[in-house]
């Protein structure tokens, strides 16, 4: 779509002005999206990236940890990857968005920049230690 606009107005995909008003025309949560993605990324990856982070209508993607174990947290997560055809970098970015707040507390302790397969793993090991030594 926006490479469509930007033909028709004879705009360039990486012209600052066509970014800035895209940016600006987008809702609040897409904003923040966008910022997390990275704001200096070329426009055309930036609409790749909220195309795939958006669920399509009627869905909810709005995974949460709840009752779960970070495992079958997980689990349900990698379903829904193939579902919305999520790169690892957004497959990331809803685990721990979906995480409990303690487990949230936890993935920053384990540091963030951990591969997610990595960061899981502690996640369960120190699920394991709180259910046995509490």
């Amino acid at each position: 779509m926006i490479k469509l606009y930007a033909s028709a107005t004879g705009s360039d995909l990486r012209s600052g002005e066509l970014k800035k008003a895209f940016f600006n025309g987008l809702s609040l949560d897409n904003k923040k999206r966008a910022i997390r993605f990275g704001t200096n990324e070329p426009l055309d990856k930036l609409v790749e990236f909220l195309v795939r982070m958006t669920p399509p209508t009627g869905t909810s993607m709005g995974l949460e940890q709840g009752n779960d174990s970070v495992e079958d947290f997980y689990k349900k997560l990698r379903e829904n990857t193939k579902l919305f055809r999520w790169g690892e970098r957004e497959c990331k970015y809803q685990f721990i968005h979906g995480l409990s707040s303690a487990n949230q507390l936890e993935a920053r302790l384990c540091e963030l920049y951990l591969p997610l397969d990595e960061l899981v793993d502690r996640l369960v090991k120190l699920e394991a230690l709180k259910r046995h030594s509490g």
